[in-house]
């Protein structure tokens, strides 16, 4: 019988150093779990700046295609935008690069199931819609380096983010919009806009012959001066000969009825404000949103005024809402338009010192962030659109 040694009070030698293998164990596994959480965290963060700077792209391309010349989509202006905004001198991954086949234009449906809203089918309708793919994973950019999973032999890592961004059509008109205070007839408009005409039974139909139209003049941005010259959107002409005859273009009352020259140069620069607008819910001609929709009727002129001609010029080469009427009754101050509608124009040429005094505006498209979006089922403004928003498609 072999006896054990004593120590101290009686109680057995403590044996020495049989901590350290199970703790440097441990300190193997915490430290290959701290290394395996940097890197998922890395490629969490990388995925969140990813997908960012796809949203900017997606957002800044669709809204660059249709900024350009004409009413009609510029998808080289476009593309050019999402590269800006994805690895050019607007980006944040500078260097970051986007194929081609990533940038997808094509048509967002609201009223369709999710998961099938985007299509890139474009088959008698416009893009309404941008898709922006990118790409960390060998091919359009390089893979993700990770920091320590090399120990468990992965080096790299895919990374992907797609944005969706859909142009909601525009609705109702808000204050301080860029609405002027004069109106179209529709059928004019669609002739020149080169839009279907209306049914021949329709309230108030004009036959209209486009080659009556003239297309004289070319535009470019926003807010360039137009130049001479064809650029395959015809031009419509406000005001006719007679000014005196019922049913010409003219200006409407967008708030105050007076309708007077002070009123009309005002809204012509900046649109009409909060107090026109109030004016106007007072006269219940408010939506219950507190926005100017159409149908509604609108008291008006059938003239126009000369002293309005420096407004005017102000606001040549300049995106502007133009309401669009049916019917009129009665005559001059007297007139009431009945509003079907609203468009986009872009303002190209005013003369008010000729005999007959004529303003040319061409039909074009813009978003403006002071319309109300439309709601499901209606088809909104023809060529105004909200801002770009961001959709699941």
């Amino acid at each position: 019988m072999i006896a054990l040694r004593k120590t101290g009070r009686g109680s057995p030698r403590a044996r020495r150093g049989s901590v350290l293998p199970v703790v440097t164990i441990l300190l193997v596994i915490l430290i290959g779990m701290i290394a395996f959480a940097v890197d998922v965290g890395y490629v969490a963060h990388a995925r969140t700046e990813l997908q960012a700077t796809a949203d900017s792209g997606d957002l800044a391309g669709l809204a660059k295609l249709y900024s350009g010349t004409g009413a009609t989509e510029d998808f080289t202006a476009a593309n050019a935008e999402v590269n800006k905004f994805v690895g050019g001198s607007a980006g944040n991954r500078p260097g970051l690069a986007v194929a081609d086949a990533d940038i997808q234009f094509g048509y967002f449906d609201r009223n369709a199931a999710v998961g099938t809203r985007f299509s890139t089918d474009l088959t008698n309708r416009r893009a309404n819609a941008l898709r922006v793919t990118l790409r960390r994973d060998g091919t359009t950019n390089p893979r993700l380096a990770l920091f320590f999973a090399s120990v468990l032999d992965r080096k790299e890592n895919d990374v992907r983010a797609r944005a969706t961004a859909w142009i909601p059509p525009g609705h109702g008109v808000l204050p301080n919009a860029e609405l002027i205070p004069y109106v179209a007839q529709v059928d004019y408009f669609h002739g020149a806009a080169g839009l279907p005409a209306r049914p021949s039974d329709s309230a108030g139909f004009v036959n209209v012959n486009i080659d009556d139209f003239t297309d004289a003049w070319r535009i470019g941005p926003a807010g360039t001066v137009p130049t001479t010259g064809p650029d395959g959107v015809k031009e419509l002409i406000l005001f006719s000969g007679d000014q005196s005859t019922p049913g010409n273009f003219g200006s409407i009352d967008l708030g105050s009825a007076s309708n007077g020259t002070p009123e009309l140069a005002r809204q012509l620069r900046y649109g009409p404000t909060q107090s026109d607008f109030d004016i106007l819910k007072n006269e219940g001609k408010l939506a219950a949103d507190n926005s100017l929709q159409a149908p509604v009727d609108l008291g008006g002129d059938t003239g126009i005024s000369n002293g309005t001609k420096d407004d005017w010029a102000a606001i040549i080469g300049k995106n502007r809402i133009i309401p669009l009427y049916d019917t009129v009754s009665g005559n001059g101050n007297n007139a009431s338009f009945h509003i079907i509608g609203f468009a986009g124009v872009r303002i190209v040429a005013a003369d008010l010192l000729g005999d007959p005094k004529r303003v040319w505006v061409q039909p074009t498209t813009f978003y403006s962030n002071k319309v109300t979006v439309a709601p499901t089922g209606s088809s909104g403004m023809v060529g105004v659109s909200a801002p770009p928003r961001l959709v699941i498609p």
